[in-house]
C-alpha cells in the first residue's frame, strides 16, 4: 500500500500508510532523484537534523529523560515479557535478553545502534556469528540482537518509530539516538513516491514542472 518512509543513513526510522508528516523536514528540503524511476523525497543531513532538534529541545539530555521513563516502564511490564513480545527469533533467550536490559547503559544501547545501522543488511540475510571483542561488555552483543531482531509488527507497541526495543518512544528522541552514531554527512530522508505516484500528494508538483521544463538540475541531486 502507498506509504512514506524516513530514513537515516539508509536505516528505517519510521512509515506511515496512505499519508505523511513532514516532521522536522522543511519545505526546501524537496527533492526529485533520478534512478530507474523519479523518487521524491525531503533531504538533509544529520548535521542539519540534529540542529532542527536541538532547537525543538529534543538533544542528548532529552534523550536521557526518556530513557530513563522507558526503563520504568519496561520494569513495570517485566522485562523478559517485554523482550519477548519484541523478539521472537535471534541467539538469546528471553531471560538472557532481560539480564543484559537490567546490566545495560544508554551508551551501551547507542553502541549497539550504531553496530546495527552500520550493519543494516544483516537482517535480510543470515548475520555471521557475533565475535566477543576484548573490552566490550557481553551484554552490547545481546543488545546488537536485540536489535537486530526487534519486530515491529507481532505486537501493538506505543512507539512513534520502527526500533520497538530500543528503549525510547518518541520519534524525535529515537532520531536523536540514531544521529547520535552516524556521521554529519549522513543522509535523513523522508521518501514520499509512493505518495506523488499514488497522487495522494501534491506537494511536488511545482519541483515536477521546473524539472521537465527547464532541466534544472538542482533538483536531480
Amino acid at each position: 500500500m502507498p506509504s512514506a518512509f524516513i530514513t537515516i543513513n539508509g536505516y528505517p526510522l519510521q512509515t506511515t500508510r496512505f499519508r505523511y508528516r513532514r516532521w522536522r523536514f522543511k519545505r526546501e528540503d524537496r527533492a526529485i532523484r533520478h534512478t530507474s524511476h523519479r523518487k521524491y523525497s525531503y533531504v538533509t543531513s544529520a548535521a542539519v537534523m540534529r540542529k532542527r532538534l536541538a532547537e525543538a529541545g529534543y538533544n542528548r539530555t532529552a534523550l536521557e529523560l526518556e530513557y530513563l521513563r522507558t526503563l520504568q516502564k519496561i520494569s513495570v511490564e517485566g522485562a523478559e515479557s517485554y523482550f519477548r513480545t519484541r523478539c521472537c527469533i535471534g541467539r538469546y533467550t528471553s531471560a538472557q535478553r532481560a539480564e543484559a536490559f537490567r546490566r545495560a547503559s544508554l551508551n551501551d544501547w547507542l553502541f549497539a545502534l550504531k553496530e546495527n545501522i552500520t550493519n543494516r543488511k544483516a537482517r535480510f540475510t543470515n548475520p555471521p556469528e557475533l565475535v566477543d571483542e576484548p573490552g566490550r561488555p557481553a551484554e552490547v552483543d545481546v543488545l546488537i540482537d536485540i536489535l537486530t531482531y526487534s519486530e515491529s509488527t507481532i505486537y501493538p507497541i506505543e512507539t512513534e518509530h520502527l526500533l520497538t526495543a530500543f528503549p525510547c518512544a518518541s520519534l524525535d528522541c529515537m532520531a536523536v539516538a540514531m544521529l547520535e552514531v552516524v556521521p554529519d554527512s549522513a543522509e535523513c530522508i523522508l521518501n514520499v513516491t509512493d505518495l506523488v505516484n499514488h497522487e495522494l500528494v501534491y506537494c511536488f508538483d511545482d519541483l515536477t514542472t521546473v524539472d521537465e521544463t527547464s532541466g534544472d538540475d538542482r533538483y536531480n541531486i
